[in-house]
């Protein structure tokens, strides 16, 4: 359920948001704001800035921070606690009737179906999805917490007789298991959703045995959050709270192109340099920069949304490391998302103020501004954090997920009157989303800290059937506010400062549940952003790239 705080963030996101994790401070939260007005939570957002800042600068206007005695914002305070409670909006629930009616089983996964007799809620479950969902569900926590226990009294055997033996080799994931269980695991846990058991073999056999690990130090440059990351094969650009935009290359592998040096300037460890180089910056964005991306058709071209309310066109050299710009337009409010349809000349941009607005780029190469050909209302005045999108020779739809705890989608292109689908389940504000390869399903990441798979295939042209919640996918521990896909993996990174690796079934198999295949872990902070980095001529390594709010991007690859 969306709490008090986020029902209210669209009247008041202006005044009332915290600038660096963009949401409504809790009623228990100290504020703190800088001399023009913009706040912070106390904790953690504005220690861990000025624990990572150099500068003690405000993140937005640039003015100095006492470290010592930081502003605190009483009138914010007294806002925040005067918003409504979770007992006073009981207390009006009941007023109106509405706290003793039958509600469906299946209302825990988004179900908002109520009634006052107990014989229409048993007709009504009978067809509900939610509380069709919700009953598998509970048929696959009982099982997993049968299988569990069986593993755990055959392993109190193995243990009481000396370990296995060779004549009697132990179940398959007998030492994994047993770590989680030295651990505190423990196998009654109604939450177990998702296995942490990868078996290898049952991957693809040109995965199997392959792992993925950090490459090189992390890339420093920003001296703030670094909240977005597109890339092509050759270079990457990124976005920060900071306000600048950064180019980034490989390095070379060579010692002859004078990247040592880089690195010794750059304070990279020389016994473990950063596999990017920032080759480019700019300064134009007058506020946080939220978003990047690139189109896969459009070459040297990078686009960037900004709080300040801008989309900007920038024409990027990576052999001179220059970033230049060729398009400014006023989108009318806060940049939070962006998306470009492969099949099209088209730009998605989403806003704090829910809406979609679509520009046509054509020509952006040649220094064509960006015209806007469509916009429409997604969420009703809740954000716009991620937007994805389907494309087919027959069908083009988008996915949008807003500040509502909604996913909904839309057909692409148009000026849109209402959804196609809107998917419920999540319970807070869904923050990041992604479409496997084949389309047929689509991942959705939420501050519930939980990764949705839904059934899309009816919906994109790729298969046949309504929309429905497959799975619900558990581990990590805090909002899930990026999330990627390639052909075997989806990627997810968290406030929970770490990556999670999750392998996707292929073939006849791919509507069964992801299994967790890996925590990259490695960053200090907030992972905000995760990009892909194709391979290029000299590297054969695809890159998978994570920007945190530690201010750094690290790389990732498989073996």
């Amino acid at each position: 359920m969306l709490s008090p705080q986020n029902c209210v963030v669209s009247e008041i996101s202006d005044d009332l948001q915290c600038t660096i994790c963009l949401d409504v401070p809790s009623s228990s939260t100290r504020v703190l704001q800088c001399i023009n007005g913009h706040i912070f939570c106390e904790a953690p957002c504005m220690e861990q800035y000025l624990s990572h800042s150099k500068t003690y600068q405000c993140p937005i206007c640039r003015v100095a921070i006492d470290p010592a005695r930081p502003i605190r914002s009483l009138a914010a305070e007294h806002i925040i606690a005067a918003l409504p409670t979770a007992s006073a909006l009981a207390q009006n629930a009941q007023a109106n009737g509405k706290a003793d009616a039958t509600v469906c089983a299946g209302a825990s996964l988004g179900c908002t179906w109520a009634a006052a007799d107990e014989s229409s809620r048993i007709t009504h479950e009978a067809a509900c999805p939610h509380a069709i969902a919700q009953r598998a569900v509970e048929r696959e926590r009982t099982a997993w917490r049968a299988a569990l226990r069986r593993l755990e009294h055959r392993i109190e055997q193995l243990e009481a007789g000396g370990g296995p033996t060779a004549a009697q080799p132990p179940a398959p994931h007998y030492q994994q298991y047993a770590n989680l269980r030295a651990d505190g695991y423990d196998a009654s846990r109604s939450e177990v959703y998702a296995s942490t058991f990868v078996d290898s073999a049952a991957q693809d056999g040109n995965l199997e045995g392959r792992t993925i690990s950090r490459v090189g130090g992390a890339a420093r440059g920003h001296v703030g959050s670094v909240c977005a990351i597109a890339a092509s094969s050759d270079w990457a650009i990124s976005g920060s709270i900071d306000r600048t935009l950064r180019l980034w290359r490989r390095r070379h592998t060579s010692s002859s192109d004078g990247d040592g040096d880089e690195a010794a300037a750059s304070g990279y460890l020389a016994t473990e340099p950063a596999p990017l180089v920032e080759i480019g910056c700019t300064t134009e964005h007058t506020n946080v920069v939220c978003a990047v991306a690139v189109h896969p058709s459009i070459a040297h071209v990078a686009f960037s949304g900004s709080f300040d309310g801008t989309l900007r066109v920038w024409r990027v050299d990576a052999t001179c490391g220059s970033l230049r710009c060729t398009a400014r337009v006023d989108v009318g409010g806060k940049v939070l998302s962006l998306e470009a349809a492969s099949r099209a000349q088209e730009l998605y941009v989403g806003s704090a103020r829910g809406e979609i607005f679509v520009f046509d780029v054509t020509g952006v190469d040649e220094g064509v501004v960006p015209q806007r050909i469509a916009a429409f209302e997604a969420h009703a005045g809740m954000d716009v954090r991620a937007i994805a999108m389907a494309e087919s020779e027959h069908q083009r739809v988008i996915f949008t997920a807003g500040g509502d705890a909604c996913v909904k989608a839309w057909r692409a292109g148009s000026n849109a009157a209402a959804p196609l689908a809107t998917l419920t389940g999540h319970g807070n504000p869904v923050r990041a989303l992604a479409l496997a390869h084949h389309h047929q399903l689509l991942f959705s990441g939420a501050s519930d800290a939980t990764i949705r798979v839904w059934f899309v295939g009816g919906l994109t042209g790729a298969g046949a059937g309504e929309p429905s919640c497959l799975h619900i996918l558990r581990g990590h521990k805090d909002t899930i506010w990026s999330l990627i896909c390639d052909r075997y993996f989806l990627y997810s990174g968290s406030a929970d400062a770490t990556v999670r690796v999750w392998s996707i079934r292929q073939g006849a198999a791919m509507l069964e549940m992801p299994e967790m295949a890996a925590v990259l872990e490695g960053h200090q902070d907030v992972v905000w952003t995760i990009g892909q980095m194709p391979s290029c001529e000299s590297d054969s390594r695809a890159l998978l790239l994570s920007g945190s709010a530690d201010c750094t991007v690290a790389a990732w690859a498989w073996d």
